[in-house]
Formats: C-alpha cells, structure tokens, sequence
C-alpha cells in the first residue's frame, strides 16, 4: 500500500488520464496525494547563453496552470494546499519533491514516443531513471 503519492501533471487534456490512474490505483486508496505541475520555460538569466532576451510573466503563467489544475482536480481528494506549480526542468522537479516528501509512488503521463523522439528523451522516463521510489507511467492517448 502506497501511503505518499506524487502527481506529475502537465495542463494538456490527457492530463485526466494520469490524474484518474493515481486516484483509482487500489494500492493508493487512503494516499495522502500531493500533484505537481511544472512549467518549462526559459529563467532569467538564460538569454546570456541564447543571445535572447526572455521576458515572462511567471506570475501569470502560474495562476493561469492553477486555474486549468483546479478545474481538473476540484472534486477530487486533491485539495489546493497539495498543489504546487514550480518552473524548471519537470523530470527534476518531480523527482525532487518526492525526495522531499518521502513519496513511495510518482505518476507520471507517457505518450510512448519512438524513434528519434524517444531518444531525445522524456520527463517519463527521466523519471523512471533517477526516482527514489515506485514510478507509475501512465500511457496517455492524445
């Protein structure tokens, strides 16, 4: 029996496929679930190495992916307190926070991508490399 649960989401609409295999997993009924969305996007500081200047509004890129999380997961036993939106590398983020909250289980979406795709890489299975615990891929339909 799992006892803590981390959600790793994105805002697509096969995010509710991942979201409904962590919360019907029989081996995490009665998990504390927390859920993470991470948003990639160029930081400060990354246009001395690009030549670009980026300029976003984090602020409001957050609350847009808190608004479209909240939506997906109001109902749930999910509550807001157990969301968080952070920007960076999503596989180190996941695999961060489940070191930080002692997680025994991540959820994370797969699209099962070949070829040249998959060698580039995934957050799915850079997480499955370098988790501390159980990883659960779901294989998501687009």
């Amino acid at each position: 029996m799992y006892k803590n649960v981390l959600i790793a989401i994105d805002t697509s609409p096969e995010a509710r496929q991942v979201l409904d295999a962590a919360l019907d997993n029989e081996a995490a009924k009665g998990a504390r679930f927390r859920l993470l969305h991470a948003t990639e996007l160029p930081g400060p500081g990354m246009s001395a190495y690009t030549g670009y200047d980026f300029n976003f509004d984090f602020e409001r890129i957050h609350t847009a992916a808190r608004e479209k999380i909240g939506e997906l997961t109001k109902g749930t036993a999910i509550k807001d307190s157990d969301i968080q939106i952070q920007t960076g590398m999503a596989a180190d983020l996941i695999v961060d926070m489940a070191k930080e909250m002692d997680a025994d289980l991540i959820v994370v979406g797969s699209h099962g991508r070949h070829g040249i795709r998959l060698l580039l890489g995934s957050t799915a299975n850079s997480v499955l490399h370098h988790a501390p615990c159980d990883v659960l891929a779901v294989r998501v339909k687009d």
